[in-house]
């Protein structure tokens, strides 16, 4: 052989072979690539075939699968979908994988296409059953007994659409029962159903990421983000088992966990410059994901924290606007997302002074949200409503509305929180405003009280004993105390107001908000222009007395002067109007007892 190879390159430089060697393995490699493009879009073409027999069946599912971890969310997964859609209505449920597999990517594909609601609903219907059959076998479940490989697989399936009802649970509103449901077949998968040769890593990373997501809507971040945590090692387990053949699929997972995970929560705490990292970390790993929907969503979140960043400067308000109805196309063909999108670009707009087209987004939200008879958006479109009539000065017609989103969101059917906290808050801010005007000490004890309501639900959510944990959502924490302070500051109570002023103080370095902060530096001038100013309280009958008042306004006057002057008296005798010797004696009277240095040399 050896004979063979150095008599057939004789006569030939070595480097030439090696070249001849080389383009036979480039050749090689453009006919490989060409090939598998022709075999891919054979099989992208065989997509859009009807699937009419058992054989259809099992090419067309395998066909969906492959496309689906591969990220084609195309116009041809799109039809293939719809034609799977109509044959597992033609057919009986059956006990086989392909079935179970085919329902639970009908679910998911469901999501990114929205071909019918009807899917999500059998889904619920008959996530329910097979729930109460995995609790039985559960019961009966005999340690050591190894079933069969294909019996796992339909197991895990079954799990699989048992998590696809408690999503819809979750996204009508029943999150506690969602997480119950999510936390037992996460404990059945984990210790039941996996082996060392079937290990379940993106089984149990949807479930964790499922239950990170109702936890982040029950208020419960610590927990959310550990679930979010455990989502992530579960799906660099599985990248770590299949290799590169699986990496479009695992980066779309990581992605959701990054961006719809811990970018949703840190924007829900305020904390919008991790939230923005995690959501720009998101974005760079879906670059080669062909997944329009998740992508949007991404991007509208970003939108939502650039506007939380703009806070009333109207130029950036406006680049806001324009992203989020680029944002809004992406979201076509899903009611559900595109009245999220409408929510926030109806914020952006009241905040620009865009009332008329802020109360055409808000419509669109308040449709969706009677349709699917969702009682937190509907609380929510209430009191976006109750704010723009703030903004048109209709005060008390903002008030009766928020009157009508605290009554709403105190319904069972509303089982988050946040609602109940946003509708007391509206409604101190209303109290507030109709204070503004009558200057009437009611009112603003009014909006002290709803201010209160709203902090003391955010304790109740935790293990504080009653006291506030401003520190679990410091932007809400903020909201309150600012606006408590005002409420002070209105009733001419200096010492209360610089109390919880001082609360502010302490949350301002966690709060990122540009709104709050405005807000922040509002209720700092009314402080400010409080300790500058002389008051007598209009509302305190009690502080009324002559002797007291006056005794305090001549103080008022010895302290401002000596400011002004610089503690030159006899320019501050001049400035009151009154002798220097008038200025001593009443420097004796301050109750503090440490009469002023005069200066030694005046001018």
């Amino acid at each position: 052989m050896s004979h063979l190879i150095n008599e057939s390159s004789r006569g030939r430089p070595a480097s030439r072979v090696r070249s001849r060697g080389s383009q036979t393995g480039q050749e090689l490699q453009l006919k490989l690539a060409a090939l598998k493009t022709a075999i891919t879009e054979h099989e992208r073409k065989e997509l859009k075939a009807p699937i009419v027999t058992e054989k259809d069946f099992a090419l067309r599912l395998s066909q969906i699968k492959r496309a689906y971890k591969e990220t084609r969310f195309d116009s041809y997964l799109k039809t293939a979908t719809e034609h799977l859609y109509e044959y597992l209505k033609r057919i009986e449920k059956q006990e086989t994988y392909d079935y179970w597999k085919a329902r639970t990517l009908l679910y998911e594909l469901n999501a990114v296409f929205n071909i019918s609601n009807e899917i999500n609903e059998k889904t619920v219907n008959d996530g329910q059953t097979i729930h109460e059959e995995l609790r039985l076998r559960s019961v009966r479940w005999e340690k050591g007994n190894e079933l069969l490989r294909e019996d796992r697989k339909i197991l895990r399936e079954k799990v699989f659409l048992c998590a696809c009802r408690g999503n819809e649970l979750k996204r009508l509103g029943d999150t506690s029962l969602a997480l119950n449901l999510f936390e037992w077949l996460l404990d059945f998968t984990t210790n039941k159903l996996k082996t060392e040769t079937f290990p379940c890593f993106s089984t149990r990373a949807m479930i964790c990421y499922h239950m990170g997501a109702t936890l982040r809507a029950m208020e419960q971040h610590r927990r959310a983000e550990a679930m979010y945590t455990q989502a992530l090692d579960l799906l660099y387990a599985r990248g770590k088992k299949f290799g590169p053949s699986d990496h479009l699929y695992v980066s779309r997972k990581q992605a959701m966990v990054v961006g719809l995970g811990f970018g949703w929560i840190n924007m829900t705490k305020g904390f919008l410059a991790r939230a923005e990292h995690a959501l720009t970390t998101a974005r760079s790993m879906l670059a080669p994901v062909e997944d329009p929907l998740v992508s949007s969503y991404v991007e509208l979140l970003y939108g939502t924290i650039q506007r939380c960043r703009a806070g009333s400067n109207k130029r950036k308000l406006e680049a806001v606007i324009s992203l989020l109805q680029q944002t809004r196309r992406g979201f076509m063909h899903h009611p559900r997302y595109q009245a999220r999108t409408c929510w926030e670009l109806a914020l952006a707009k009241t905040m620009v002074g865009d009332i008329a087209g802020a109360q055409v987004d808000l419509r669109t939200v308040a449709v969706h949200a009677d349709l699917t008879s969702n009682q937190k958006w509907q609380v929510n479109v209430l009191i976006l409503q109750s704010r723009i009539h703030q903004k048109q000065g209709r005060i008390k017609d903002a008030f009766a509305l928020a009157e009508l989103a605290v009554d709403k969101a105190k319904s069972p059917d509303c089982k988050t929180i946040l609602p109940l906290v946003d509708a007391y808050i509206t409604r101190g801010e209303a109290c507030l405003a109709l204070a503004a005007t009558s200057k009437s000490e009611t009112d603003y004890l009014n909006a002290c009280g709803n201010f209160e309501s709203a902090l003391q639900c955010m304790s109740e959510r935790k293990s504080t004993e009653g006291k506030a944990d401003y520190f679990s959502n410091p932007k809400i924490g903020a909201v309150c105390t600012l606006r408590i302070a005002e409420c002070y500051a209105g009733l001419g109570k200096h010492m209360q107001a610089k109390k919880h002023f001082a609360t502010w103080l302490r949350l301002e370095p966690h709060v990122e908000h540009e709104w709050v902060r405005e807000l922040g530096e509002r209720v700092r001038t009314e402080i400010e222009r409080l300790s500058m100013d002389f008051i007598i309280s209009a509302f305190d009958v009690q502080k009324w007395s002559y002797s007291e008042n006056v005794a305090k306004l001549r103080r008022w006057l010895l302290r401002q002067a000596l400011r002004q002057t610089n503690h030159n008296y006899s320019e501050a005798a001049k400035l009151i109007g009154v002798q220097r010797t008038t200025l001593y004696q009443w420097q004796t009277q301050d109750e503090t007892g440490k009469p002023h240095r005069a200066r030694t040399s005046e001018s």
